[in-house]
């Protein structure tokens, strides 16, 4: 597909045609955002101009705003169905498709991993992190917003305002008002401080000024869209444990950052709910398959205790206790020494009662009882 737009347009509205126009100069200047909005206007004043709407394809394509770049080639299509590039158009529409709906995994590890050293306030491998992941799938909102709220949290303006206008045209209709009220502060803020720049230019150099520092938003709160995030809490079973935590899911790998105790829980933001490999290390050691529940939830992790073998064991101390009488009885015991059947029985009885439970109490005591018991208690917001 043409990289540049046509400038040249005939259009119904001469409005229509000099917005169009001027739209197409601004985004063959590089100025995407602003040639965009002169096409939209085009575009509701002149809505069948084959023209205008393959300019305006390309440049919310350009934007990464595939799915309104889609719908921009389709009316195209509509309007012009004998153009001599329609089978270039379908074959680019379909292009369009498939790279937005995949999503590379090896991206979806790389912005995991760049949460993590975010939360741990690691910022400069965070960023390292964000754009492998940007590199691997460059039309994927999710870096494009992990490195705005970086960014904003560096006090780096201007670089956070270039990725929140790109993560814009990809925004849900819920998250746009709060993304435009963003850009809006910063550019505000980006003003004030160039401003206190000029001020402080024109001081002279032998007055020391005190420079305040940056007010960030809550941008260090800020997470990704919140049908992508949940909370798990995870905790031991015994108070002597100190376990090491990693959970293994289809989208990579997530760790607790320090060793779970029982007064030090762990809580994993973001874990993905589904099929998930648990591997504990320290007092205990084991891994096990589970299904991570939608969260929040908690879950406990550790080894269980013996009750049940204990409970077993007295059980069967009771069925020896049985088979004691008729041992005696044959031995002239008063109670049995006349009717052997009664003592017989009970002797059996007896029997089968202490070898059942003696079996089962050592078994119980021999295995290990290593379980991840997930609850779908409320857990606290982290803070």
């Amino acid at each position: 597909m043409q990289t540049l737009l046509i400038v040249l347009i005939l259009a119904a509205s001469p409005d229509a045609a000099r917005l169009a126009e001027e739209g197409a100069a601004f985004v063959n200047a590089g100025n995407v955002e602003q040639g965009r909005a002169r096409l939209e206007n085009a575009h509701e004043l002149d809505p069948e101009n084959a023209t205008i709407l393959f300019n305006l394809a390309q440049v919310r394509e350009t934007a990464g705003d595939d799915a309104a770049a889609i719908k921009a080639y389709e009316e195209y299509l509509v309007v012009s169905p004998a153009a001599s590039d329609v089978d270039e158009v379908l074959g680019h529409i379909s292009k369009l498709q498939a790279r937005k709906e995949a999503v590379p995994q090896a991206a979806k590890d790389h912005t995991i991993k760049g949460q993590a050293f975010f939360r741990m306030e690691r910022l400069a491998e965070a960023e390292s992190e964000f754009k492998e992941a940007e590199k691997l799938a460059p039309h994927w909102a999710a870096p494009q917003y992990n490195l705005a709220v970086l960014y904003e949290t560096q006090g780096r303006t201007a670089d956070a305002l270039k990725r929140y206008r790109r993560y814009l045209p990809q925004a849900s209709p819920e998250e746009e008002p709060k993304i435009r009220e963003k850009i809006a502060m910063l550019q505000i803020q980006q003003k004030d401080r160039s401003r206190a720049q000029a001020a402080s230019e024109a001081v002279p150099s032998n007055v020391a000024l005190q420079a305040a520092p940056p007010k960030l938003s809550d941008s260090v709160s800020t997470t990704p869209p919140p049908h992508e995030r949940q909370r798990i809490k995870f905790s031991v079973l015994d108070e002597g444990d100190r376990l090491d935590l990693q959970i293994e899911t289809p989208n990579g790998i997530a760790k607790c950052d320090k060793s779970i105790t029982f007064v030090q829980p762990c809580e994993l933001v973001d874990l993905p709910a589904g099929p998930a490999r648990v591997v504990v290390s320290g007092s205990v050691n084991f891994s096990k398959n589970v299904a991570v529940p939608v969260g929040p939830a908690s879950a406990r992790v550790g080894k269980s205790g013996h009750g049940w073998g204990w409970a077993s064991l007295a059980t069967g101390t009771v069925g020896i206790g049985l088979m004691v009488p008729p041992l005696a009885g044959v031995f002239g015991h008063p109670l049995f020494q006349h009717d052997i059947t009664p003592g017989a029985a009970v002797f059996l009885l007896g029997a089968a009662s202490a070898y059942l439970s003696l079996m089962f109490g050592i078994f119980e005591l021999s295995e290990d009882h290593k379980i991840v018991e997930f609850s779908k208690e409320a857990v606290e917001n982290p803070r």
